[in-house]
């Protein structure tokens, strides 16, 4: 599983029915759990422990609190969705760009399932990149034997480097 989608209450199944159907569609496994944050805080602390996922999708309704929560709960990365429950979404878009420091979500529009996967995949694809990249880098260090130098040896040899060139320059 890659994708934790978690909403706090089954009226707000129009969004994540539209986001589970976004992410199967892209080829992103996905769990979807329906908790509250104020009614079952015992239950979901369980739910975010037992997770193997590294992304949290979080619905934000009317207290607007579940994006939050979690991350004070989680190390994971937690995606707040505001639902448009009331004024809009706009309480609850406020709330998750209001997370006090130390408690990061990131947060989408008002309902913006699109833009949600998007950034999934965009996680998926960059974490990826970069694991493909790391063993790009040992396999030509492997293959090249490129010697790898602490910042005392790289310092020295610049100066080296720099004395000969003055040297040279005066000798010429």
């Amino acid at each position: 599983m890659e994708v934790l989608v978690i909403f706090g209450s089954e009226s707000d199944k129009a969004v994540y029915s539209k986001l589970m159907e976004k992410l199967e569609d892209r080829g992103i496994e996905s769990t979807l759990e329906i908790c509250s944050a104020h009614r079952e805080p015992e239950r979901l602390i369980k739910i975010l422990k037992k997770s193997d996922e590294k992304i949290v999708i979080a619905g934000a309704g009317l207290s607007a609190a579940l994006p939050g929560f979690i991350a004070s709960h989680s190390d994971k990365l937690v995606i707040g969705i505001p639902v448009n429950a009331n004024y809009f979404g706009l309480d609850a878009l406020l709330s998750i760009h209001q997370m006090p420091k130390g408690f990061a979500v990131l947060g989408t529009g008002v309902e913006a399932i699109e833009e949600t996967v998007e950034a999934v995949v965009n996680k998926k694809e960059s974490a990826h990149a970069k694991k493909h990249l790391k063993k790009k880098i040992l396999l030509l260090k492997n293959k090249k034997k490129i010697p790898t130098m602490t910042m005392k040896q790289f310092t020295l040899t610049l100066l080296k480097s720099a004395l000969l060139k003055q040297l040279t320059q005066k000798n010429n």
